[in-house]
């Protein structure tokens, strides 16, 4: 609650007015998430590290790293749209 009362003070200092602010932001969003998708498609065709291992990740490793990562990749799923919810 503390950020966003300081988020709107930052934006009334520099005159911005939250609306306009607001649809840069979804304009800018729906831009991002195409040019994510175009460059996610191309690496598909040109896969990068596609080496080998030494030995396959061990089941409680993988555990731990999807609970680390899972509320920052809902987050960020938040921000990229649904086609991004479960990906990773």
């Amino acid at each position: 609650m503390i950020m966003i009362g300081l988020f709107h003070e930052v934006l009334g200092f520099s005159g911005l007015d939250k609306k306009s602010l607001e649809e840069n932001h979804k304009r800018g969003q729906a831009m991002n998430q195409t040019r994510l998708r175009r460059y996610i498609v191309r690496r598909k065709l040109v896969r990068a590290n596609t080496g080998h291992y030494g030995r396959p990740m061990p089941p409680r490793m993988r555990q731990y790293l999807t609970f680390l990562y899972e509320p920052f990749n809902e987050l960020l799923a938040d921000l990229l749209g649904e086609d991004w919810r479960h990906v990773w």
